[in-house]
């Protein structure tokens, strides 16, 4: 023991006496040095800790390419500083990225970890939460992820831009209706206003594909099957890819796994509807529960049910200046509005005068009342969601 303190005195004798430029240096070497000594002797064993986990140190691992180690350190950073935005932001980034991208399961896992106490770092954990669930195919628990960020903090727009698209995906209109037009009331940025506008006309204008849509929630199936509203687009895309048996097939099961749901009922119909299945619709409403059959989402395909039985004044009861309560909420299936509602009603109240009043409209006359139901966009009126969206703006919407 007095040798090693000998040793020790030494050290700093000569560290004293060492020029300035070359104490830092030394000091390193000495403290190593005894650092050795200690653990040889049988002393407490010096343990090495890397440097803490930082963003920078991400950013290098991104730019050679190793992105889930990038999101490593990012989580790492983040359990120690839980409140800072910037690392949420670069998480999200990460997660946006073609492959290779992070594991989005690990990178859940790192999340459910953190408690931050601010909205806005809670609101993007959220955020990213909603996408590492995307990534997974699991669309019905982002979905609840993205509102969740909403419903913390509503200035963070990555999230409804994140619902806007994946209600495009799964023909929801009147979801996303509701969503834009409640932003646009908030939304500071006239831009931003505009685009929101742009989106919902969008998927009036340019609805995806039906080959796309079926390419898109084909993992839905044997991944995540209580996807409800997944589960109706896939089939209702199916169908419209001519491939109704599977579609209908795909839709029928949704409704006994969800009774009593609106949603999934109204989807069997309507892909009864698009399949041309006019038989099949009228034993779906006949078997449907008193609950839903009085529902006015209900009373568009009651009408159409009418109609194959040529009972017109109940047909055009139930659709007839309607369109808000009783129009389908999910696009392509249905290609009608409020003129062609109005149209219909003349030619079973007044024949004579269907012709002409179709004709001072601007539109070109069905053959046949039959023409105004068409699930063919042959007959697709200008009076459809954009229509609806821009009166919803003129009766709601914040000047």
């Amino acid at each position: 023991m007095a040798e090693r303190a000998s040793q020790a005195d030494s050290a700093a004798e000569k560290l004293s006496e060492a020029p300035p430029s070359r104490r830092v240096n030394r000091s390193r070497d000495a403290l190593l040095a005894l650092a050795t000594v200690g653990t040889l002797a049988g002393g407490a064993a010096w343990v090495f800790r890397p440097p803490p986990a930082s963003l920078e140190q991400a950013r290098i691992l991104v730019k050679a390419g190793a992105i889930d180690e990038a999101s490593s350190r990012i989580l790492l950073y983040l359990a120690d500083h839980p409140e800072d935005v910037e690392g949420y932001q670069f998480l999200s980034s990460l997660l946006d990225r073609d492959p290779p991208a992070p594991d989005p399961a690990r990178v859940l896992n790192g999340l459910d970890k953190l408690s931050p106490r601010k909205a806005l770092a809670r609101s993007l954990l959220s955020l990213n939460r909603g996408k590492s669930w995307y990534r997974q195919a699991h669309y019905d628990d982002a979905e609840a992820a993205w509102l969740d960020a909403l419903q913390i903090d509503p200035t963070v727009p990555e999230a409804v831009w994140a619902l806007l698209s994946l209600y495009y995906i799964q023909g929801r209109d009147r979801d996303a209706r509701k969503l834009a037009l409640a932003q646009y009331r908030a939304e500071p940025d006239p831009r931003d206003r505009v685009l929101l506008l742009l989106q919902l006309l969008r998927s009036d204008a340019q609805p995806p594909a039906p080959g796309a849509v079926v390419l898109s929630l084909s993992r839905i199936e044997k991944e995540n099957p209580k996807d409800l509203h997944s589960m109706i687009a896939l089939g209702l895309a199916l169908v419209d890819d001519s491939r109704a048996d599977e579609g209908i097939a795909v839709l029928q099961k949704q409704v006994p796994r969800y009774p009593g749901d609106l949603d999934a009922l109204e989807g069997l119909l309507l892909g009864l509807n698009l399949a041309g299945d006019i038989e099949g619709l009228t034993e779906v409403l006949k078997n449907a529960p008193p609950e839903a059959a009085g529902s006015s989402r209900l009373a568009w395909f009651q009408g159409r049910a009418a109609e194959s039985r040529r009972d017109w004044k109940t047909a055009a009861r139930s659709t007839n200046g309607r369109v808000a309560a009783t129009f389908p909420t999910r696009r392509r299936s249905v290609r009608s509005s409020t003129a062609c509602n109005k149209h219909f009603a003349l030619q079973v109240a007044r024949p004579r005068r269907t012709r002409s009043s179709i004709e001072s409209s601007g539109l070109k006359p069905p053959n046949s009342i039959s023409a105004v139901f068409t699930t063919r966009p042959t007959w697709r009126t200008p009076l459809s969601a954009s229509r609806l969206t821009l009166a919803s703006i003129g009766r709601s919407a914040a000047p």
